[in-house]
């Protein structure tokens, strides 16, 4: 426990047992200035205990216990650090950390560094990351990486809880954040709207209930032989499950698994019957795949493009992109005139081909080429269905 936790602890108790606490009190017990004194009991404040201003003294009059279960900045601020750890995989120092941090916040959201730092050393105290011989920062958990959350990471987060249990590192405390962020966005209810990348996203509730029926089976460790139904009809293929991911362009869950040497999407709710094999699973998780999900665009596990796209600055555009850069660990967008730039790696060049298309004429491609060509012949195909020939539109 960090020295400022020992203070908020202590004052908690102050507050409990005397009621009421004069200023001059508090920084004398806390051992802490006056002008400090008001942070502190903004936090205690945020966990719930409700506490009247006086002149030069403060008084606590009891406890809100709605307020307790809400997450707080502390919450939100580790959360973050971990996804951005867990996202790097051992690449960043505290300094680099912090920068990445930075680079996730709005004007609105800024904090300091000296903030940014406390947080961290947070995390570092309470066991939830550590740093390897390099300096650089890892998450304690032995686990699949975490990811920059979105509004879709928070469903993600509260079916995995689900369907993991007990095999979750530290399970009680995740168990305790889980109910925070249902309290927090109404998440766990029925028919919830999900907005991302400018749209809204209908997530049916139901599959919740889908992706439990592998809570049965140990697919970590072992391969499935998994019958779905496909445009081919009804199959029944062994897979090694790899992970699990959400699209969001078509709100669908898949299984991301190897079927003898190839990869496979299999879309969940199109999931009829599951048997465990005896064929060990050595695939579940692994780095080498789990990191190229940072690139994709859809449900697409292809090969990996650089794209550069100057858009028009006009209407809610650069709002979009901002939204998708949040979701983008490799993308950066800049601004040049009067024209904005988004750059990426990416994977999945026909889901972000057709991303691009809901711009119309406010978008170009710059690179690569093979992005070029594929705009190029939708609109013609499109111009084509209108009568215009190819020769008129050139």
């Amino acid at each position: 426990m960090g020295v400022k936790d020992r203070r908020m602890d202590l004052l908690s108790q102050l507050f409990i047992s005397n009621r009421r606490l004069e200023t001059d009190k508090i920084a004398s017990e806390l051992g802490i200035k006056k002008r400090s004194i008001k942070s502190y009991v903004s936090e205690l404040r945020d966990k719930g205990f409700e506490i009247i201003s006086h002149p030069n003294a403060y008084e606590y009059i009891g406890s809100d216990q709605l307020k307790q279960t809400t997450m707080g900045n502390s919450d939100y601020r580790a959360l973050l650090l971990l996804s951005i750890i867990g996202n790097a995989d051992g690449q960043l120092d505290k300094k680099g950390v912090i920068e990445a941090y930075h680079n996730y916040m709005t004007e609105t959201d800024a904090i300091n560094d000296k903030t940014i730092s406390r947080a961290l050393n947070q995390c570092e105290e309470n066991n939830l990351v550590y740093r390897n011989t390099a300096g650089k920062y890892m998450l304690t958990a032995d686990t699949e990486s975490l990811y920059i959350l979105n509004s879709n990471d928070v469903y993600e987060f509260i079916e995995y809880c689900d369907i993991y249990a007990a095999y979750l590192p530290h399970a009680n405390e995740v168990a305790r954040l889980k109910e925070k962020i249902i309290f927090q966005t109404g998440a766990d209810v029925i028919d919830t709207t999900i907005f991302d990348i400018g749209r809204s996203y209908h997530s049916d509730r139901n599959i919740v209930s889908t992706m439990k029926i592998f809570k049965p089976y140990n697919y970590r460790e072992k391969q499935l032989s998994i019958t779905f139904h496909s445009q081919k009809g009804e199959l029944c293929i062994p897979v090694a499950v790899i992970t699990f991911l959400y699209h969001m362009e078509n709100d669908r869950h898949y299984i991301l698994g190897l079927s003898e040497e190839q990869l496979v999407f299999i879309r969940i709710d199109a999931i009829t019957h599951i048997i465990e094999q005896d064929k060990a699973n050595t695939v579940f998780g692994q780095a080498d795949y789990i990191k190229k999900l940072n690139f994709m665009f859809g449900a697409s596990y292809d090969e990996l493009y650089h794209v550069r796209v100057e858009f028009s600055n006009v209407f809610n555009i650069r709002e979009k992109l901002e939204k998708l850069k949040k979701t983008r660990s490799s993308a950066t967008l800049m601004q040049r005139s009067s024209s904005l730039i988004y750059e990426d790696t990416i994977t999945g060049l026909n889901d972000f081909a057709r991303y691009l298309r809901t711009f119309g004429s406010s978008c170009q491609v710059l690179e690569p080429l093979e992005l070029r060509q594929m705009m190029k012949e939708s609109y013609i195909r499109i111009l084509e269905n209108y009568g215009v020939k190819q020769n008129e539109h050139r």
